[in-house]
């Protein structure tokens, strides 16, 4: 009986990278990269984590301190944790990854 290969974790990382990008087209993913991979054999899937860019701007109801700051914008590292099917490469399901 032959077993089935899993989705290679460069492939794992491509899907991951589609799947995110079409859950939220508006979102411009600056420096959209991979940033760690594990493939969870219990559950078959490859748990993939993205980082990038998300600009903000600094609004009115920012606090006094940053009053200098208000109106420019200001970018942060976003890390997002996709899970991919190993055997067929399908989306399971994202989470927010906190570091």
């Amino acid at each position: 009986m032959e077993t089935k290969k899993p989705l290679n974790p460069a492939q794992a990382v491509v899907n991951a990278k589609q799947y995110i990008r079409d859950l939220d087209p508006d979102e411009q993913f600056r420096d959209l990269r991979g940033e760690e991979i594990f493939l969870d054999e219990k559950e078959a899937n490859w748990l993939v984590t993205l980082g990038y860019y998300r600009q903000r701007v600094v609004n009115s109801s920012t606090p006094e301190l940053l009053e200098e700051i208000k109106g420019h914008e200001w970018s942060n590292r976003v890390y997002k944790q996709i899970i991919i099917n190993a055997d067929n490469g399908d989306f399971v399901g994202m989470r927010i990854r906190e570091l």
